[in-house]
């Protein structure tokens, strides 16, 4: 079949979001569908159309930002153009822009909505942008969300049960789990200790803060590093200086595709610490799940705690508790019985729910439906 994937970047324009339209795409094209990509972006050297017939990108010049939403003439007129030529049109939301291309556009092919996060930032103009989301959201065949929390926290989602469907994200772990950084040369300069991973941007959400006190209420055998750039990665190394824990708590930056796989392979447990729901599902965990990693995540409430599978992949703890958060990590290392299941189950629940693969496999089979006229597909 034919798809179009409309997003608001992609790759190699970094986002959470841009990572799993371009797993959606990889994964579709593996199983042999024609799947073309629409996006807006703000590099005048990216801008337009590259590939071929089947695999196209069509990367419309943005000039600025409104409502963190891109000022893309060409986007608009693009879409609306193109939008015909597909069986299936597939919206990765939130993002105004296909919102306004689509509007007044008849005989639209299906179209398919990929519900990451509800907006919270629009302020007052959100009545504006309410009025298109649920414009959009009535003439849609199919929501996907990511978990099942992902439609039971949103106010917007209420009034379309009939049309969700649950499709976690899936990812593709092959260049991970190749990578060239010796695990041992790793462990070697971590004096052999165990060793407690989380990776992410150092933005306030991601709750690093307090992964850093609950290291200093762990034995000294124990090692964290926390992995990633951003804006509070200085204030985290003050913090670390006065607690007088440089030995115990390592920030080594930004970890090079080829490196990261050594440092999920070679730590004991994954740690998510994140304190808001700005924190909706935690790709990361998913990511350490593939090599067999048990994870230590917070309460958030939403899509995260499904993922972490507390008892059965992982443990999760109240949000901001840093004695507990030490606690629950120490408890997954120090009892070996529990940690050989844990990690047993963690390999086996990523080969089920989590593979890119497995949620291109539920994409078609909900895109086919779509394509049939058929109800939406049970998630």
């Amino acid at each position: 079949m034919k798809v179009l994937h409309v997003g608001k970047f992609y790759p190699p324009e970094n986002g959470g979001i841009e990572s799993v339209t371009y797993e959606c795409v990889e994964g579709l094209k593996t199983l042999g569908h024609d799947v073309d990509v629409i996006c807006a972006t703000d590099s005048p050297s990216l801008a337009g159309d590259s590939g071929v017939p089947g695999a196209l990108i069509y990367r419309c010049r943005s000039f600025g930002t409104f409502l963190r939403s891109s000022m893309s003439p060409r986007y608009v007129a693009q879409l609306r153009r193109l939008c015909r030529n597909y069986d299936v049109i597939s919206v990765h939301l939130p993002n105004p822009l296909p919102m306004l291309s689509v509007l007044g556009v008849r005989d639209l092919p299906p179209l398919i909505l990929h519900w990451h996060a509800d907006v919270s930032t629009y302020g007052l103009a959100y009545r504006a942008y309410s009025l298109l989301e649920r414009s959009l959201l009535k003439r849609c065949h199919s929501v996907v969300v990511a978990t099942d929390a992902h439609f039971e926290t949103s106010p917007v989602l209420s009034d379309f049960r009939d049309k969700i469907v649950t499709i976690p994200y899936g990812i593709s772990v092959t260049g991970l789990h190749a990578g060239a950084f010796s695990r041992n040369e790793l462990i070697e300069s971590l004096s052999g200790r165990k060793i407690i991973f989380s990776l992410g941007r150092f933005v306030p959400y991601k709750g690093f803060d307090k992964l850093i006190r609950a290291a200093a209420s762990l034995p000294d055998e124990y090692v964290v590093v926390i992995g990633g750039n951003g804006p509070l990665w200085g204030e985290c190394q003050q913090l670390i200086d006065k607690l007088g824990l440089n030995d115990k708590v390592k920030l080594p930056g930004r970890i090079s595709d080829q490196e990261l796989g050594a440092y999920y392979n070679a730590c004991h447990v994954f740690c998510l610490p994140s304190v808001t729901t700005a924190e909706a599902f935690g790709v990361v965990m998913i990511e350490a799940m593939s090599f067999g990693k048990p994870v230590v995540a917070t309460r958030l409430g939403n899509g995260v705690e499904w993922v972490a599978g507390d008892g059965y992949t992982g443990l999760t703890v109240p949000v901001g508790d840093c004695a507990a958060l030490a606690e629950a990590l120490r408890a997954l290392v120090d009892d070996q019985e529990r940690y050989g299941c844990y990690s047993k189950n963690a390999i086996n629940r990523f080969g089920s729910e989590f593979t890119g693969t497995v949620m291109a496999e539920r994409l078609t089979s909900l895109y086919q439906s779509a394509i049939d006229g058929a109800s939406v597909l049970p998630g």
